[in-house]
């Protein structure tokens, strides 16, 4: 048990890492992409379903968005986060599961202005991902089992930007992602996360 506690936390630690380093990556590209290109730092809840059960939880996204012409961008994200919840057994008795995911991406994003001045803006993107992931579904007859590898799949997402001050924009989103991921006996399984997030931007 306490083997299994230490690579849990040393796991969150690296990622933990990897994000603050990718943090301070990406302030150096944008500060040298002609001041056109921004940092999103986001948190939110998601949800994510195998078909069978369901878990909630909460992440950090941290994303690169460059512009290609007035109405076309394109991004490359990292995230992570964790989630948990309950499956209820034939007996009635309650299982713990829990699931762990980084998701890497790139894509394209198509923008709206909504003003002149480029104050509000609507937009849409898409794209690819890898996704390192670890489910722990640990329950009799459970489809997906406890698991974990490196699965693919696509994302997309639609949002609106605030421009808050000349250097400052708040972004809500609203994001979804299809993962194919392998269970414990080896069976593929696709998975499906959705949810909200908030992103605070600071564009150079």
């Amino acid at each position: 048990m306490k083997t299994k506690i230490l690579s849990s936390n040393v796991f969150k630690t690296i990622k933990f890492f990897i994000l603050i380093f990718l943090t301070i990556l990406n302030v150096t590209i944008v500060n040298a992409a002609e001041n056109r290109a921004s940092t999103y730092i986001s948190f939110g809840q998601y949800v994510t379903s195998d078909g069978d059960d369901t878990v909630t939880g909460s992440r950090l996204s941290i994303s690169f968005i460059n512009p290609i012409t007035d109405l076309l961008s394109y991004y490359l994200k990292i995230d992570t986060g964790s989630a948990s919840g309950k499956h209820t057994n034939s007996d009635d008795s309650e299982t713990e599961i829990t699931s762990s995911h980084t998701n890497a991406g790139s894509g394209l994003q198509v923008n709206f202005d909504l003003t002149d001045k480029n104050r509000y803006m609507f937009f849409l993107g898409s794209g690819l991902l890898l996704q390192s992931y670890q489910y722990d579904y640990n329950y009799p007859d459970s489809q997906t089992g406890k698991t974990s590898g490196i699965g693919y799949g696509y994302t997309a997402y639609i949002g609106i930007k605030f421009k808050a001050a000349k250097n400052f924009i708040i972004i809500p989103s609203y994001n979804y992602e299809q993962v194919n991921i392998k269970s414990e006996e080896g069976e593929q399984r696709t998975t499906t996360t959705a949810g909200a997030s908030l992103a605070l931007a600071i564009a150079f």
